[in-house]
């Protein structure tokens, strides 16, 4: 997917080959977000200027739906991700003054639920097969959320801390949950010490 400032959004498959426009000639600033898992909705994140809030919309790979506004509140949501299921979206909004992660059905209907606590940095993660969320607070942890889908209802545990490294700058989770690849500041990462030993016995 590609986007930008007053561009294009387009589909282009990755072993290369021609580039599917589906939005032509967009205002503001727009950045794609989330591919549903049936390859049919893509999401993305748009603002008609620097000073507006920004918006989740979406945009049909087939042509119909017409592109509209999906996520809109009087706070700036962004960084939505379809579940692994593609039944829920979870998005980023400032609306309780900070950063928190929410999750709403999908097509959005019924209630949103609050998912993080504390404030968040940046997006969240499905994992486990959308069992589980993970996100960076502010306090730069990594936390994870269990996730419980009974009766078409979700259910989320409260947020543990999971002991990993709080240095990651950005980085991708695996689906796994498991392994994450990062780019760390490098002052987070010191010189090793080494340890000699006998070292009277060089200068013999």
């Amino acid at each position: 997917m590609g986007g930008g400032r007053g561009d294009d959004l387009s589909v282009k498959a990755v072993a290369g080959g021609r580039e599917t426009i589906l939005l032509e000639g967009l205002d503001g600033q727009m950045a794609p977000n989330s591919w549903s898992p049936d390859g049919v909705s893509v999401l993305f994140e748009k603002a008609q200027d620097a000073k507006a809030k920004s918006e989740i919309w979406m945009v049909s790979t087939r042509g119909d739906p017409a592109p509209h506004k999906l996520i809109a509140r009087d706070a700036n949501v962004s960084s939505a991700s379809f579940s692994p299921d593609g039944r829920w979206i979870m998005f980023t909004s400032d609306e309780s003054v900070r950063d928190e992660l929410y999750v709403q059905a999908f097509p959005i209907v019924g209630p949103r639920f609050m998912v993080s606590r504390d404030g968040v940095q940046g997006a969240g993660v499905w994992t486990r097969g959308g069992r589980e969320i993970r996100y960076r607070g502010v306090d730069n942890k990594a936390y994870s959320v269990a996730v419980e889908i009974a009766n078409g209802a979700p259910a989320f545990g409260p947020p543990v801390d999971r002991g990993d490294r709080a240095d990651i700058g950005i980085g991708s989770m695996a689906p796994s949950g498991r392994t994450v690849a990062a780019i760390g500041e490098p002052k987070n990462y010191p010189t090793p010490l080494t340890l000699l030993t006998n070292w009277t016995a060089v200068l013999k």
